[in-house]
């Protein structure tokens, strides 16, 4: 057996939600070149365990472990582009006459809602991670159930080098959790 992961129930979502959402106002906080550095630095340490995630990454989808050891680099590269981006989100002022000005001012929404498929998950994981957080924004990751093992060994290997101590993961879930993590915007307007 590769791993053992739980099925997750509409409750886990909204459980993981509040959570994200509470981590968001810390998150938000964090100066963005600060953030950068923590991207690169989870870049970093994708590089540093490639070899491994691979191995799970191909026992848990199939996928040849050349491929996947690919899918770990650009994974890793995802996460460097990011946060060279984020120093790059600014606002503007917009003259309007000889006594207005207009200013508009980039802020993080909130929490980012993330359906990771299952034929490259750890690749889709970062790519779909990475911009929302080089935002500032927090990210609930719902895994297929093939690749939800190599999505949680991802986040550990992070949390481990404390890099990103406020990476969360959470199981797999099948169509409960995705139709509970889609619905959720619904309820929260822009997930705040």
């Amino acid at each position: 057996m590769l791993a053992a992961v739980a099925d997750g129930t509409a409750e886990d979502v909204e459980a993981a939600i509040a959570a994200a959402r509470a981590g968001f106002e810390t998150w938000r906080r964090v100066a963005p070149l600060e953030r950068a550095r923590l991207l690169r630095r989870v870049a970093t340490i994708l590089r540093e365990h490639a070899g491994e995630l691979a191995m799970i990454d191909a026992a848990d989808c199939g996928n040849p472990v050349k491929e996947m050891v690919g899918d770990a680099m650009v994974a890793a590269a995802q996460m460097e582009f990011f946060a060279g981006f984020v120093t790059e989100m600014k606002g503007a002022s917009i003259p309007m006459g000889p006594d207005a000005v207009n200013f508009s001012v980039r802020e993080p929404l909130g929490v980012v809602g993330r359906i990771i498929p299952f034929n490259h998950p750890f690749m889709f994981c970062a790519g779909k991670s990475a911009a929302p957080l080089a935002a500032g924004n927090t990210v609930d990751r719902q895994a297929a159930g093939a690749g939800a093992a190599v999505v949680a060994a991802s986040c550990r290997a992070a949390r481990r080098r404390a890099a990103a101590r406020r990476l969360q993961r959470r199981a797999g879930g099948g169509a409960e959790v995705g139709a509970a993590l889609a619905c959720a915007s619904r309820r929260w307007p822009r997930w705040r």
